[in-house]
């Protein structure tokens, strides 16, 4: 017999899985003005409020949903917006 219990923790699970089947992988290399040099840590955060900071190669990668907004925040910079979509990689 199937208890309530086991009915329920079905349902979160599924609720799970749909939530974080919607999320991808961006990444991508931040540079300077010049396109030339890369940049070291930029703030990068998504709209869910998720973030990261770029390496010494100026890499980052982040999880974000379809749909949100990235946004590149560098000190004495403008800050950048991107929005996401099928794309994955911000040059």
């Amino acid at each position: 017999m199937v208890s309530i219990q086991n009915i329920l923790f079905l349902i979160l699970l599924l609720l799970f899985s749909i939530i974080s089947f919607g999320q991808i992988n961006i990444k991508g290399k931040v540079y300077d003005e010049t396109g030339i040099l890369p940049l070291e840590q930029v703030s990068v955060l998504s709209g869910q409020g998720t973030g990261t900071t770029t390496g010494k190669t100026g890499y980052f990668e982040l999880t974000v949903n379809p749909g949100d907004s990235v946004w590149f925040s560098y000190l004495g910079k403008t800050t950048a917006k991107f929005a996401v979509s099928d794309i994955t990689t911000i040059k």
